[in-house]
């Protein structure tokens, strides 16, 4: 029973303390950071990224998607890691060692770039679709009208007389 405990709150301790810990700190809070707290936001900042590489990745090759990112959002997450190594750097001037933090964020900067970068090429792949959906949409009310059509002649029941049973009859001869 106390090893159970125990590996609960090790548990709970491994999983929620840093999900607590890991957020984007405001600039106040960056300049006061410590080295743990950064690495957290650094990690966080991984974890979006990896997210969006997913979202992109799911979206290539395919012309009917949208990412789940825009690029005012990922410019905004560029932006604030820029922020991020700009403050880093001056600290690292004024004596603190962060150079593995600030390695962590320069790393995650060039995947947000590189991110930014396939973004603009799938919405390239993304536009020229969007210009033909309107001829798709004619298209598709075309083909809906004819279904329509052929959906209403299919409503009227043949007369008895000319319904054919006889290909059923080898089944009803295998089911008994």
């Amino acid at each position: 029973m106390r090893v159970i405990r125990s590996l609960t709150i090790l548990l709970i301790t491994c999983l929620i303390v840093p999900a607590v810990m890991a957020r984007i700190l405001t600039g106040d809070e960056v300049s006061r950071a410590d080295a743990t707290a950064l690495t957290a936001e650094a990690d966080l900042f991984r974890s979006i990224g990896m997210g969006i590489a997913l979202s992109l990745a799911q979206c290539e090759g395919q012309d009917a998607c949208t990412p789940s990112v825009n690029e005012g959002e990922l410019q905004s997450l560029i932006d604030t890691l820029n922020e991020r190594i700009d403050s880093l750097v001056e600290r690292q001037e004024g004596g603190e060692n962060l150079a593995d933090v600030l390695t962590a964020y320069v790393n995650q900067r060039e995947n947000y770039l590189r991110y930014k970068e396939k973004l603009e090429v799938l919405s390239e792949e993304i536009a020229p679709a969007e210009e033909a959906a309107p001829e798709m949409v004619e298209e598709a009310e075309v083909f809906v009208e004819e279904e329509e059509a052929v959906a209403g002649e299919a409503e009227e029941e043949p007369p008895a007389e000319e319904l054919d049973f006889t290909i059923f009859e080898d089944v009803d001869e295998e089911v008994q």
